[in-house]
């Protein structure tokens, strides 16, 4: 064998001299091979060597290791950069964390029912004011004729039935018979020929297009081509909380799914949960972005048509929307919003709108 020759001598050898003369220059090579035996290689391995191998070599179960310990830093790193990026592209909302509360595990019906209620009452708070910003827009409050756009005058409000103040209606209106409910309801409200004459004096001298809003006419001829582009900025604004509401309820949904509420064999209390949340999450799905739009439409046309009023309007309707956010900062502790950020992130997935799109 080769890599016994260095350690063999041979004794009986006629020309010793010779031998021992080959075998000097061996007895340091073979000091070397022994204290570090992995340096020298078979020349067959050496020639059949397809790729140079590490320095430090680790053992099988060593390296497994090491490869584990790798994937569960990449994997911790992912989940720190979603969080990170949820955390800052979403908000907490305060709808989340009440049903988180109402559906817990062993929360009695009564309990539920306190914080669903409190959901219920934001929406209905929000959905006033939508309202109130849609009604405001559309028929603009008036004490006398001027006060109204050209081609509207001040008619009686049909809430309070008075004209002080009033509502801005077109001039349509008074060309309609008195077969028209509101007409006849106009008449019963302010039974005063000298209002109405001058109504009437006021249409004809203002209205010139019977058929057409004048004002949104009016408007339009001068609007810019930069106006136009801060009104469509303005709107994407106002819609932006409109579109991470629809995310929450679908995160709400998922939260109600994961606790076996749309089971048939649920109990009285999910039943009863149930129907509130029902009732919830309808009408932010459905109701409250139905508002958004019109108070934002509303809101955006109802002044003269310049980048300051767009700018202004669009701001308003954001922050109507963003109501429940706004709130949430205020009710609910900054640990709770984590807890309740972490389990959504567990039960939602990608069920969010905006998950969905992203």
């Amino acid at each position: 064998m080769f890599s016994s020759a260095p350690i063999i001598i041979p004794t009986n050898d006629e020309d010793g001299s010779d031998c021992e003369h080959e075998l000097t220059p061996l007895t340091p090579t073979s000091r070397r091979h022994k204290k570090s035996p992995n340096k020298q290689k078979p020349s067959s391995f050496d020639f059949n060597q397809t790729e140079p191998k590490p320095k430090k070599m680790l053992g099988p179960p060593v390296r497994g290791v090491v490869d584990s310990l790798d994937e569960v830093r990449r994997d911790v790193k992912e989940l720190q950069r979603q969080q990170n990026m949820w955390s800052t592209r979403r908000s907490h909302g305060v709808h989340m964390v009440l049903t988180v509360r109402a559906t817990e595990p062993g929360t009695s019906p009564c309990e539920a029912a306190k914080w669903l209620s409190i959901s219920l009452l934001i929406i209905f708070v929000q959905c006033w004011v939508l309202s109130t910003i849609v009604d405001e827009s559309s028929y603009a409050r008036c004490v006398n004729h001027d006060d109204c756009h050209i081609g509207e005058f001040c008619a009686p409000s049909p809430l309070n039935q008075r004209i002080n103040p009033g509502a801005c209606h077109d001039c349509y209106v008074t060309t309609l018979p008195m077969s028209r409910i509101e007409t006849e309801i106009y008449w019963l409200y302010v039974d005063d020929p000298t209002y109405w004459s001058s109504a009437v004096s006021h249409c004809t001298s203002t209205d010139t297009l019977p058929l057409r809003c004048d004002f949104l006419v009016h408007n339009r001829l001068m609007l810019s081509g930069g106006g136009v582009l801060v009104l469509l900025f303005s709107a994407v604004v106002a819609l932006i909380p409109t579109v991470a509401d629809l995310d929450q309820a679908a995160d709400e949904r998922a939260v109600m799914s994961e606790r076996g509420l749309y089971k048939k064999s649920s109990s009285p209390i999910h039943v009863s949960t149930r129907a509130l949340l029902y009732i919830s999450h309808t009408s932010r799905v459905h109701f409250v972005p139905l508002l958004v739009v019109a108070a934002t439409v509303g809101l955006l046309i109802a002044d003269s048509l310049n980048s300051q009023n767009f700018l202004l309007n669009g701001l308003a309707v954001g922050f109507a929307s963003n109501i429940d956010d706004l709130i949430s900062f205020l009710i609910v502790s900054e640990a709770e919003r984590q807890d309740v950020e972490t389990f959504r992130d567990v039960v939602g997935g990608c069920t969010g709108f905006v998950r969905g799109v992203v």
